[in-house]
């Protein structure tokens, strides 16, 4: 399954078509709901296929039935595929260098889009607000969001209008996560920290700016049984603030580094993680063994 979201001005119903070919009759998925944000869980589809479709109400078509809209669905869990991820950090500026990134992953992966969008937090500066959302996230990656599925992890600008505790604000509003373990690894019953499988890679997505990162607090006690419970080939986990850097940010001074660090790593390192994805510290670093 896949969840579609799409935002519209006016208050209306919710239509999703789907179809095996651009512009093609195909299946169709309706909510009654009236609303200005639109969220249809599309179930039932084929792994590893592609999809064309078609959004807008029952009356109206707003976006797609062309060549460039589409999404392809996730190969069965547990098998080895290749996947390509784009991973992007502190991007949400609006500003000219977030445009040729974008572009120059565009031009670098030509018709092989990704097959995950990953976000490791601050995607709209300063504050996080709708308005900033809209223009420094959903307007800037339109392209890439047609085609791949977003996973976010909570940024500190993003924090600064959104709560994780009642999970409230634009960026609770945006996206719609897997809390209860829709999409694979048990569940966290909150949307700010979750798991989620892709192929034979497991995914833990944390929240290092809000959630309490205490040894026996929620957040963390819920990781080590998340991780006690896959099987798959692959851990990569992400979430914003690098347990080590030495740039914009400050890993032996800063506390929310130290205690990422200090506490989620050794369960990390215990389950065998392959790769952890951060942001928050505005530098290229390497290091060595």
């Amino acid at each position: 399954s896949i969840i579609m979201v799409w935002q519209t001005d006016d208050t209306s119903n919710s239509k999703i078509v789907l179809s095996d070919s651009p512009g093609a009759d195909g299946q169709a998925y309706v909510s009654h709901s009236q609303s200005t944000l639109h969220a249809l869980q599309l179930s039932d589809l084929l792994p590893g296929r592609r999809y064309y479709y078609t959004v807008g109400s029952t009356t109206t078509t707003v976006a797609g039935g062309d060549a460039s809209t589409f999404f392809e669905t996730a190969p069965p869990v547990g098998s080895p595929a290749s996947t390509r991820l784009w991973v992007v950090g502190d991007s949400g500026t609006g500003g000219t260098s977030q445009r040729q990134v974008r572009d120059a992953m565009h031009n670098a992966v030509g018709e092989r889009s990704p097959d995950l969008f990953i976000h490791v937090g601050d995607m709209a500066y300063s504050d996080g607000e709708d308005h900033e959302f809209q223009a420094n996230f959903f307007d800037v990656y339109a392209e890439t969001l047609r085609h791949s599925v977003i996973w976010p992890a909570l940024g500190n600008h993003e924090g600064r209008t959104s709560n994780s505790a009642n999970q409230s604000g634009p960026y609770f509003n945006s996206y719609f996560l897997p809390s209860g373990g829709e999409a694979g690894g048990v569940p966290s019953g909150t949307e700010a920290y979750y798991s989620f499988d892709y192929a034979n890679i497991h995914f833990v997505v944390l929240d290092s700016h809000q959630s309490s990162r205490a040894t026996d607090g929620a957040m963390l006690t819920w990781l080590a049984q998340d991780l006690d419970s896959t099987d798959q080939d692959w851990l990569i986990a992400f979430w914003h603030h690098p347990p080590y850097s030495m740039g914009s940010h400050h890993s032996d001074q800063e506390r929310r580094l130290i205690q990422m660090r200090e506490r989620a790593l050794p369960l990390l390192e215990a389950a065998g993680v392959d790769l952890v994805l951060s942001g928050h510290s505005h530098i290229y670093e390497r290091s060595h063994l």
